[in-house]
């Protein structure tokens, strides 16, 4: 018994020594020349969703990027701008383990946030042929929809929701919220959260869009649910209640 213990001992170190020492895939300069490529690369085919599509992928030992599919669906024509992109990618610095490449799965989220900066009347606008071509217009759009109930939940807005002080105050805040957790290398990862951002800035319906783990998931939605109130969607000059999600990276500290 004694010695079956110690076996068993012997191989679950060496299965935490292997994890230790697996480092992910890596677009080719790190997490900035990733979005610096994506900023340059996208386009918006669909100005009437906005969201989050996850795209996941292999990448080989070469670096070579195959099997590209959708993980988490937005909208048809989004959802093949996102795959489009990817299959324009470089090739990726593969994952490591004990110092040799190997072949592994990878998903990242690309943002698809639509912002019109002037509404107009629809019978203001004359449609052109080219890119306009595929517009169906079936009737004028209200100026203030006046016609839409009060509780309605928009997806297409003038301005999307924004935590106090932007993006960057948000990553900080979630970094400020995990540093006295304890977060392994198999807890780390990229959850998606969802929620609808009301027109008081708090933000309600909070849910994982995708998961990474139970621990992540936790983490993600107790984050949310203690922001601070955002500020509100934007729609016609007023603010609405709109569905709206948001990235929360879970980084390893141990």
């Amino acid at each position: 018994m004694k010695k079956l213990t110690l076996i068993l001992l012997l191989l679950s170190l060496s299965a935490v020594a292997t994890a230790q020492t697996l480092m992910p895939p890596e677009f080719p300069g790190g997490k900035n020349a990733f979005h610096d490529f994506l900023n340059k690369n996208i386009s918006w085919p669909d100005k009437n969703v906005q969201g989050i599509v996850t795209v996941g992928f292999t990448v080989e030992k070469d670096g070579q990027l195959t099997n590209i599919h959708i993980v988490k669906a937005l909208s048809p024509k989004l959802d093949m701008e996102a795959m489009r992109v990817i299959n324009l990618s470089p090739k990726w610095v593969p994952a490591r383990q004990n110092n040799k490449f190997i072949k592994s799965n990878y998903s990242v989220p690309i943002s698809f946030i639509v912002q019109v900066i002037q509404p107009v009347r629809v019978k203001d606008v004359q449609l052109s042929p080219g890119h306009n071509a595929d517009i169906t217009i079936e009737e004028p759009i209200s100026g203030n929809d006046a016609n839409d109930p009060p509780d309605k939940i928009y997806t297409s807005v003038e301005k999307a929701p924004q935590f106090p002080g932007g993006m960057a105050k948000f990553f900080q805040y979630i970094e400020d919220g995990l540093k006295n957790e304890k977060i392994t290398e198999a807890d780390a990862g990229r959850v998606i959260v969802s929620f609808v951002a009301e027109r008081d800035g708090s933000l309600t319906d909070i849910k994982i869009a995708r998961s990474v783990g139970a621990k992540s998931d936790a983490l993600a939605l107790k984050l949310l649910k203690n922001s601070p109130k955002w500020l509100p969607a934007m729609r016609y000059g007023r603010p609405v209640r709109v569905a709206f999600a948001v990235p929360v990276p879970i980084k390893p500290n141990i």
